[in-house]
C-alpha cells in the first residue's frame, strides 16, 4: 500500500510540474497569437472619420463605446455593470461648459451631484426663491400643500414619505409604505395638477439613485412621464445641494423642518430666498462619458480581479480639423482588444484563468482621467479584491530618444514598486524569458518634470493603493496633433509590446501567489 501511495504521489507531483511547465509554455505560444494585422485594422478604424476623434461626450465617442461593447460581446466577456457593459461617468465642469447647476457661486456636476432625464427643452432657470414642501404629499390626513400654493414656483421636496423614529409611516400608521413611496405616478400626477415651475427632489444617496436611473432598473414609464408636456422639470439633487440652496442662516431651518415632520407627522413648509441657476440640456448624453468593461471569470476561490485598461477617447474635431488619435490611444485600445481576444480564446477552450480579468476601456482620459477616476470611485467589484491594473496608453510609435539611439524595440515602464514589488518582478521576469524588450524606467518618478507618472489612467489606481504598471512608448512630434494618423503606427512594435503585457497578465491571472499591496 505504501509503495502504491508513493507511486501515486510521484505521479501527482509529475502531473502538477508538467501542468505548470505547460502553462508557462502555453502563455508564450498564446502571446504569439496576438495579431499585428488586427491591431493595425483596429487602429485604422478607431482613428477614422467614422469616430470623429472620439471626444468624450460627443457622438464619435458614443459610437466608439458601442463598437467596443460589441467586441466584448463577440469575445464572450461578461458585462460588469448591472448586466451591462457600459458605466456612465460625469464630465468635468469645464467639459460641461455652462450646462451646470450653480448655487451660491458653487458649481455642481450633472451625473454626480444631480440628475434629470433627457427630453426637456434647453432652458435656463434662475432660482431666487425656493418653497420647501416637505415630501410633496397631498391627502386628507397629511397635506404638504394645505397652506401654500406652489404654482409657478421652484419647490423643494424630500423623496419618499415621513416615518417616525420607530420606522412607521405617518401616512399608513404601519411599517408598510404608502403609494406615495411605492408608486411614482402619485407624485407626478400631483406635480401636473399643482403646476410648480421646477421640482427639486432631495434623495439620500444621489449616486445610488443615479445608478438606478442610468442602468434602467426603474420602469420605462418613469422617464417618459417626467418629460410629458404638462409635467414640470424634475431634478434629483443631493442633500448637500439642498442645503446650499438656502442662505446659511436658513440651513438649520430646513433640517429642523424635516425633523419636525418626522417627529409630529404634520407638514412643515416655508419659503426662503436663494441664488441659483440651472441650465437644462435637452440631450444629457453630452454631459456624460462611458466606460466599457467586460470580464473573463476565473476559477480561484479568492475571487480576485486583474484589470487591464486603456482609454479610447481623444480630442475630437477642433476648428473643423479631425484629431485622429491613432497612437493616443487607438493603439493602446487596439492592443487591449487583442489581449482580450486571446484570453477569451483560451477561456472558451476550457482553460479559464485563476483570477478574474477585467478589460476596462475608459473615456474622459483627455479631460482629466475622468473615466478611470469614476471606475475606481464606483467599482463594480470590491476594490480590495483588485490586485493590479495594467494600463496601456500609446504603444504604436517610437520617440526621439530611442530613435537617436537606434532602439525601436522598447517600452517605458511606470510602476510605483513601493506599492507592490511582485508586479514589477513578474513583468521583468517575463520580459527576460520571452520578449526581450528594452524596459525603460526613466519616467518612473513622481517628480519627473514630464509627469508621466500621473498623466494616464493607472494613476487613479495608484492613488487608491492598487498596484499598477503603465506601458507606453513615449511622445513624438505628432502627439495631440491632427497628424497622429494610422499610417504612422508600427503594428509589429505594438504587437511585441502587447506580447509582454499579455505574458505579465497571464502570470498575474494564473499565479496562486498572494499579491500583497504595501499600503502607507
Amino acid at each position: 500500500m505504501k509503495s502504491i501511495s508513493r507511486v501515486i504521489s510521484i505521479f501527482f507531483l509529475f502531473v502538477v510540474r508538467t501542468a505548470c511547465a505547460f502553462g508557462t509554455q502555453n502563455a508564450d505560444s498564446l502571446s504569439r497569437l496576438i495579431s499585428a494585422d488586427s491591431i493595425s485594422n483596429f487602429v485604422q478604424l478607431l482613428s477614422s472619420n467614422e469616430f470623429a476623434g472620439r471626444e468624450t461626450g460627443r457622438e464619435g465617442q458614443k459610437k466608439a463605446a458601442e463598437w467596443i461593447r460589441k467586441k466584448y460581446i463577440l469575445y464572450g466577456l461578461e458585462p460588469l455593470f448591472y448586466g451591462d457593459f457600459i458605466q456612465h461617468h460625469p464630465q468635468s465642469i469645464r467639459a460641461n461648459g455652462k450646462a451646470n447647476f450653480e448655487i451660491n457661486q458653487k458649481y455642481f456636476l450633472f451625473g454626480e451631484d444631480y440628475f434629470y432625464f433627457p427630453g426637456y427643452h434647453n432652458s435656463v432657470y434662475r432660482i431666487d426663491s425656493v418653497l420647501f414642501c416637505g415630501y410633496g404629499i397631498s391627502e386628507k390626513a397629511y397635506d404638504d400643500f394645505a397652506t401654500s400654493s406652489c404654482r409657478g414656483k421652484t419647490i423643494l421636496l424630500i423623496e419618499g414619505e415621513p416615518v417616525n423614529k420607530r420606522g412607521k409611516s405617518w401616512i399608513t400608521g404601519t411599517n408598510e409604505k404608502s403609494q406615495w413611496s411605492t408608486d411614482w405616478r402619485k407624485k407626478w400626477k400631483l406635480f401636473i395638477a399643482m403646476k410648480p415651475r421646477l421640482v427639486l427632489m432631495v434623495v439620500d444617496n444621489i449616486s445610488a439613485r443615479i445608478d438606478s436611473f442610468l442602468y434602467k432598473r426603474l420602469p420605462e414609464g418613469f422617464a417618459m412621464s417626467s418629460v410629458l408636456p404638462d409635467s414640470p422639470p424634475v431634478v434629483f439633487i443631493s442633500r448637500e445641494m439642498a442645503l446650499r440652496l438656502f442662505p446659511e442662516s436658513h440651513e438649520e431651518i430646513l433640517e429642523k423642518s424635516i425633523d419636525r415632520i418626522r417627529k409630529t407627522g404634520k407638514p412643515s413648509t416655508f419659503m426662503t430666498s436663494s441664488d441659483a441657476e440651472l441650465r437644462i440640456k435637452e440631450s444629457t448624453a453630452i454631459l456624460l462619458g462611458e466606460n466599457v468593461a467586460g470580464m473573463i471569470r476565473g476559477t480561484g476561490s479568492r475571487d480576485e480581479y486583474l484589470v487591464i485598461s486603456a482609454h479610447y477617447d481623444h480630442l475630437g474635431i477642433r476648428d473643423s480639423v479631425l484629431y485622429p488619435g491613432a497612437d493616443d490611444n487607438a493603439s493602446g485600445m487596439s492592443g487591449l482588444l487583442e489581449i482580450a481576444r486571446i484570453f477569451s480564446l483560451e477561456s472558451r477552450a476550457g482553460h479559464p484563468p485563476v483570477r478574474n480579468i477585467i478589460f476596462l476601456s475608459v473615456s474622459g482620459e483627455e479631460k482629466g482621467l475622468l473615466g478611470s477616476a469614476w471606475f475606481v470611485k464606483h467599482p463594480p467589484v470590491p476594490e480590495e479584491k483588485i490586485i493590479a491594473d495594467l494600463n496601456i496608453d500609446m504603444i504604436g510609435r517610437t520617440d526621439a530618444v530611442h530613435d537617436s539611439a537606434g532602439i525601436s524595440d522598447y517600452i517605458y515602464i511606470v510602476d510605483p514598486g513601493s506599492l507592490c514589488h511582485t508586479i514589477d518582478s513578474i513583468n521583468t521576469e517575463e520580459n527576460e524569458k520571452y520578449t526581450h524588450i528594452v524596459l525603460d524606467h526613466r519616467f518612473n518618478d513622481e517628480k519627473d518634470p514630464n509627469h508621466f507618472y500621473n498623466r494616464s489612467d493607472h494613476y487613479n489606481f495608484i492613488k487608491n493603493h492598487i498596484p499598477a504598471i503603465f506601458y507606453f512608448s513615449g511622445v513624438h512630434a505628432d502627439y495631440h496633433k491632427p497628424t497622429d494618423t494610422a499610417d504612422k503606427i508600427n503594428p509589429y512594435l505594438a504587437r511585441a509590446r502587447c506580447g509582454l503585457i499579455f505574458l505579465t497578465a497571464f502570470n498575474l491571472a494564473n499565479s496562486e501567489t498572494t499579491i500583497r499591496t504595501e499600503k502607507p
